[in-house]
């Protein structure tokens, strides 16, 4: 998102209405920016330069799945919040959860296919269970920029190639940027790569955000959401849990039975 010139506190309070499967409407005011002091770094995609906070965010109030963090795929488009002026009873509208339908920047975007659908999901899972700092918040999300955005015919890394990432203006992101960059080196190693959990993901796409009163649409930023999902070793202790209920209960009518 742009790094607003003061930098407040921004909260978005959404109510949500869902229509049709792939349609949701987020009603203004709730997204809450998680950290609106993290450094601004410099994204270069497609040769288009912007100044941005890498900030994931929070979003409360939804029926839909609500996910613990939500982080930006398209650091070239707007967010709105409090911030941001705009009067409560406005909407933003997706027009699709379909990561599928994520809109490229140019002949060499890599879109959101499969494999970097996984790539994402196993991100998430190694590192967002942990990731309970600003630093490791904002490396997220710069990871997520690159996942979504760079070429197809690149590695991952954010100092060159179709997406690229700097710091602002002497920002201090420098050591952000280098654990995000060590983030995404890690995407092959065995205990990471293609063990998310690809439903553990949730897409907003197409987002769209009309003015009360006026015809002017403005495109906002498409969003991916991460909800853990219990490992296999986690439902086997709450079996083992409730097994164990299940037997001091038997237990105790037997007693009542005997008496």
């Amino acid at each position: 998102m742009n790094p607003p010139s003061t930098l407040p506190l921004a909260l978005l309070f959404l109510g949500f209405f869902m229509g049709p499967s792939t349609h949701a409407q987020l009603l203004l005011p709730a997204i809450t920016l998680a950290n609106s002091a993290l450094p601004a770094v410099t994204v270069n995609l497609n040769g288009i330069l912007k100044n941005v906070l890498p900030t994931p965010f929070l979003v409360s109030d939804l029926t839909l799945p609500l996910s613990a963090q939500w982080f930006c795929l398209d650091p070239l488009q707007p967010i709105y919040h409090a911030g941001s002026g705009e009067p409560a009873g406005n909407s933003l509208y997706f027009g699709s959860t379909n990561p599928a339908n994520f809109d490229l920047w140019g002949a060499n975007a890599p879109g959101l296919s499969g494999a970097r659908v996984q790539d994402l999901a196993d991100l998430f899972r190694a590192y967002l269970p942990v990731s309970n700092t600003s630093l490791s918040l904002g490396s997220l999300q710069l990871a997520v920029w690159e996942i979504a955005n760079e070429g197809n015919a690149n590695a991952y890394a954010l100092a060159g190639g179709y997406f690229t990432v700097s710091p602002f203006n002497g920002s201090g992101a420098a050591g952000m940027i280098a654990m995000a960059n060590a983030m995404i080196a890690s995407l092959g190693d065995v205990g990471i790569k293609n063990l998310g959990d690809v439903a553990s993901l949730d897409f907003l796409i197409d987002g769209s955000y009309q003015r009360n009163g006026t015809t002017n649409t403005v495109l906002v930023q498409d969003l991916v959401g991460f909800t853990p999902v219990p490992e296999p070793s986690t439902y086997g202790l709450a079996g083992v849990g409730l097994l164990g209920a299940i037997i001091a209960c038997r237990r105790f009518r037997s007693r009542r039975r005997v008496v």
